[in-house]
């Protein structure tokens, strides 16, 4: 049934190799989850810096980390959630500079800071037509 289901033989695997990765997988995953929330705070960092740029923007635009320096003050709890609060305290017309902390519940008591520069990719605003330049689209 299970060969039918997941066609082993077609895919040249076999059930075994199947669950062996599927095992090898999940303790991979396990291992990122469980014993390294520091790599999960660094990822909610860069997300929550990135998040204060977009939102100090005047319209939506297409941005990317430059830099992110993140000094990791003490080792997080594993098991606890970690909390990222950024701001951005300035916002250039291709630049955006950020600040962020990463906790668990107390601010006074950070896990790590992190100071970010991101690019601003600006677009001009759309005009009544439509596109940027006022064109309706491509030719056909």
């Amino acid at each position: 049934m299970l060969e039918r289901y997941f066609k082993f033989s077609e895919n040249d695997t076999t059930l075994q190799r199947e669950i062996y990765g599927g095992v090898t997988t999940f303790m991979t995953m396990a291992y990122i989850i469980f014993v390294q929330p520091v790599v999960l705070a660094t990822a909610a960092m860069d997300s929550a810096s990135g998040g204060a740029v977009l939102v100090a923007l005047d319209r939506p635009q297409r941005i990317v980390t430059l830099d992110l320096r993140i000094d990791y003050l003490r080792a997080a709890t594993p098991h606890e959630a970690v909390v990222c609060r950024a701001s951005c305290y300035k916002a250039g017309y291709h630049v955006a500079f950020t600040r962020a902390v990463a906790y668990h519940d107390d601010p006074a008591a950070p896990i790590a800071t992190a100071s970010g520069t991101f690019v601003i990719f600006r677009t001009p605003p759309p005009t009544a037509a439509g596109g940027p330049d006022g064109s309706e689209g491509a030719a056909t």
